[in-house]
């Protein structure tokens, strides 16, 4: 056999195998949601802003119930301890918090990148990536598949093996072309089905990585990099744990007590900055 042959042969081989193994968009979506985990949780978490010297540090403290319900506290450190702080409840899609006028409330942004992480209605994340056309409308159509075994050969549409961070993925989305815009799409590791890679429509790109399996089923990032335009913005998560035992009214509206300021940054940049990040990404 030639050499030109044998390579022929390599790629072909290699091209059957990647093909089988590309399972169906809504078993990957089911088994993607089993690592969101049960019950409620507590993430603390540090948000790491770029200057010319130290970055401005930020600590977050997440509650989760599911992707449509969290409340979320924000305090700044050192010299920010007593000048910055931020309280928001989520409900059903929508922002709620209290500034120096009453509550205030806003319709969850578009690139709420948090909620991708702790989906647990996997009806409701399949619509949402079929609407963001990153899978197709057959996506929605109800299969029984048990095992990869049972997995269809022939690939779906926007459904297609690529890499990401060294790892082989599941990829939703259209394949961005050379010369042009980045398309919309989702990776998700091929072997534990963990959210490794994002990028929304508003062309907003996430990188998740060092994965941590925490208790109750989460299996969640220890590190983010959330980029937009030329900005990017770390996310160093220290803590996760299953919570219990909070008070009934805990992510309702009317548990609201702090209002919320954003005082003490003086440069103007990196103040526009923070706010974009809070208004966008949170």
């Amino acid at each position: 056999m030639t050499t030109m042959r044998l390579l022929l042969a390599v790629f072909l081989c290699f091209s059957i195998t990647a093909t089988a193994a590309v399972l169906p968009a809504r078993y990957i979506v089911q088994e993607w949601v089993k690592n969101s985990g049960s019950g409620t949780y507590q993430i603390e978490q540090d948000i790491l802003f770029p200057t010319s010297g130290e970055p401005l540090v930020l600590r977050e403290t997440w509650w989760v119930e599911n992707e449509n319900s969290m409340r979320l506290q924000v305090t700044g450190l050192r010299e920010l301890k007593e000048q910055f702080k931020l309280q928001y409840v989520y409900q059903g899609g929508v922002r709620y918090g209290l500034g120096p006028g009453g509550r205030m409330q806003k319709k969850v942004s578009e690139d709420f990148v948090e909620k991708y992480f702790h989906y647990r209605n996997f009806d409701r994340l399949l619509t949402e990536l079929v609407s963001m056309k990153v899978l197709p409308q057959s996506a929605l159509v109800r299969r029984t598949v048990r095992s990869t075994r049972e997995a269809d050969h022939k690939p779906e549409a926007l459904v297609r093996l690529g890499r990401t961070g060294g790892a082989t993925a599941f990829v939703f989305g259209t394949p961005s072309p050379v010369d042009g815009d980045a398309l919309p799409g989702f990776w998700i590791e091929q072997d534990s089905f963990l959210l490794k890679k994002l990028r929304l429509p508003s062309k907003v790109e996430v990188i998740a990585e060092k994965h941590s399996a925490s208790p109750r089923g989460l299996v969640f990032p220890r590190a983010r990099t959330i980029r937009w335009a030329n900005n990017s913005v770390n996310v160093q998560t220290f803590s996760v744990g299953s919570k219990s035992g909070l008070k009934p009214d805990f992510f309702s509206v009317s548990s609201l007590e702090t209002v919320n300021r954003t005082d003490g940054i003086e440069n103007p940049a990196l103040k526009s900055l923070v706010e974009e990040f809070y208004l966008r990404f949170r």
